[in-house]
């Protein structure tokens, strides 16, 4: 049977519409568990098809259904780390549209915990556009996922993401989260974390001609927003520093060091912007399980920075081994990326995890 169904779907996704897969995808999910994803692996846009059908599988089969196969999906490759929290936002969405505040049923499935910051996205932009009062339901949110073993601080990174992109006022979205982070015992930089975070997207969107995203901020320099974040309250800083680093991704590795080092006003942010660059080339490097666009970051950087450029690689690290299985232990890693005489920096992981540089 379902051998039958897989060549089926072969033709069925190599020889029709996209509209057409997407009906049969939906059908099969339904009649057939467990089969959902050798179907994605059979489409030639495996992404495409869960963004535009995911909502419906919440509908019929349930958020938990829906987690396990975005989940599964990633962790076998078959749509990217970052597919899986673009299509966990839609996840969000549908499943606070049919659960409401329901915050077991919600959160029920642990596995979402591999890309929360998407799902909590779609969750806390319902609220926003349905509650009357929604820092209460979200400072409700926030605290129960840490009693149940998530992360508060992506609780709280998602809330300010979600705010700016509802109201596009960076000042009121930056005062609601320090009002949020008393209320939920949380600390507000994940949430100035998270409207930074939306502020880079809605920059880069209108810098590259991408589809509007209707808000704009003549406030801070396209091309240069460390000028922005230099020039902002002190506690706004390091978030800012931290989520606009990627402005500054060049076409190369070496091409965004030598960015961070010339738009950076101080040694401080220039550490953040070469940790924050260093840590999302180590996240593509494993979806592509390829690292040498690594190692070409790590001896590119200035000695002076290389310490921070190994703890983003570490921290891009932390964050595939999350995600995928086949990741090679940190130490043989390491060793890969880094040559002498710097070999010393390679310390077990129990250690990179006392370094503060920022």
């Amino acid at each position: 049977m379902k051998q039958r169904l897989f060549r089926m779907t072969t033709l069925a996704l190599t020889g029709i519409t996209l509209w057409a897969a997407l009906t049969f995808f939906v059908a099969a999910l339904v009649s057939v568990p467990g089969a959902s994803i050798g179907l994605l692996a059979l489409s030639e846009d495996p992404a495409g098809l869960l963004k535009k059908g995911v909502a419906t599988v919440v509908k019929v089969r349930g958020a938990s259904f829906a987690i396990d196969t975005v989940v599964g999906a990633t962790q076998k490759r078959v749509i990217t780390s970052n597919d899986c929290q673009e299509i966990m936002r839609l996840v969000g969405h549908a499943a606070y549209t049919k659960y409401g505040y329901d915050l077991d049923k919600l959160f029920r499935n642990r596995s979402v915990d591999l890309c929360l910051d998407g799902y909590l996205f779609g969750i806390e932009s319902e609220i926003l556009d349905r509650e009357s009062r929604p820092q209460d339901q979200i400072s409700g949110i926030c605290t129960y996922v840490k009693t149940v073993g998530f992360s508060g601080g992506q609780c709280m990174h998602s809330v300010g993401h979600a705010v700016l992109s509802k109201s596009g006022d960076l000042q009121a979205s930056l005062t609601l989260c320090d009002s949020l982070g008393s209320a939920a015992g949380a600390a507000s930089s994940d949430c100035y974390n998270g409207v930074f975070n939306r502020l880079l997207q809605d920059i880069v969107a209108l810098d590259r001609g991408l589809p509007p995203t209707g808000h704009e901020y003549p406030q801070v320099p396209s091309r240069n927003p460390y000028a922005f974040c230099d020039a902002i309250p002190t506690q706004y800083r390091d978030p800012c520093y931290a989520q606009l680093a990627q402005r500054y991704t060049g076409a190369s590795t070496s091409d965004t060091i030598q960015q961070c080092l010339r738009m950076s006003s101080t040694e401080h942010a220039a550490s953040i912007c070469i940790r924050i660059n260093a840590a999302v080339s180590m996240s593509l490097a494993s979806d592509a399980q390829n690292d040498s666009s690594i190692r070409d970051m790590f001896i590119a950087t200035p000695d002076a920075f290389k310490p921070s450029a190994l703890m983003g690689i570490h921290d891009g690290y932390l964050g595939a081994s999350r995600i995928y299985d086949d990741i090679a232990p940190w130490k043989d890693i390491c060793v890969r990326i880094v040559t002498a005489p710097y070999s010393s920096l390679c310390v077990p992981e129990t250690e990179m995890a006392k370094w503060q540089l920022y």
